[in-house]
């Protein structure tokens, strides 16, 4: 092997080695921010979702029409479950004309306190990913007969794992161009 094969190889290599640890802290970063955001807005939702089934446990309905909650995200799901009594649960925001499959809940959950919140993660039967909260539902208006009711709100992953997937690729593709054309400009340079 040449000198200017050798010096072309390890030039490549650690622009590679860069590029990747670079790729990694940056695709780490973004994931711990989408995250964290999402958790924010699951935080601050537990009681318009609740008050938004409120008319379903007035009505004794245990499946909810679909209703709009501005406080989360497209296709997150919500379940008030009543204590010794049904349990009622709605989608919100849903952007495609079917339901996708719902978390599968534990039956005994982890109740946060608004102080205190506990953020879990739950699966669906179609392997989509949720984040859930479960938090005492404030005992008002149609809730306010049922005192022990628990809202569990389940924010669905997806927008988070799309972004992040699209990171990846631009990712990929940008590392790639950067290699070809550093592996050009120096052969060209060692040559000369």
């Amino acid at each position: 092997m040449t000198l200017r094969t050798r010096l072309l190889i390890v030039l490549v290599s650690i622009v590679l080695v860069g590029l990747f640890v670079s790729g990694i802290v940056t695709y780490k970063s973004l994931e711990s921010f989408l995250v964290s955001r999402l958790d924010q807005q699951l935080e601050n939702s537990p009681a318009q979702a609740s008050h938004a089934m409120g008319q379903c446990v007035q009505q004794g309905t245990p499946a909810c029409p679909t209703t709009d909650v501005p406080a989360v995200p497209p296709g997150t799901f919500g379940q008030l479950r009543v204590d010794g009594g049904p349990t009622y649960s709605a989608w919100f925001l849903l952007t495609t004309p079917t339901q996708p499959p719902a978390p599968v809940l534990p039956s005994r959950l982890t109740v946060s306190s608004q102080t205190d919140p506990v953020i879990f993660t739950a699966v669906s039967s179609s392997g989509l990913t949720y984040h859930v909260l479960a938090e005492p539902a404030p005992e008002v208006g149609p809730l306010e007969r049922f005192p022990g009711t628990v809202v569990v709100v389940a924010v669905p992953l997806t927008a988070v794992d799309e972004t992040l997937n699209r990171l990846l690729l631009v990712e990929l593709l940008v590392s790639g161009g950067v290699l070809l054309v550093l592996g050009a400009v120096s052969w060209w340079i060692v040559r000369a």
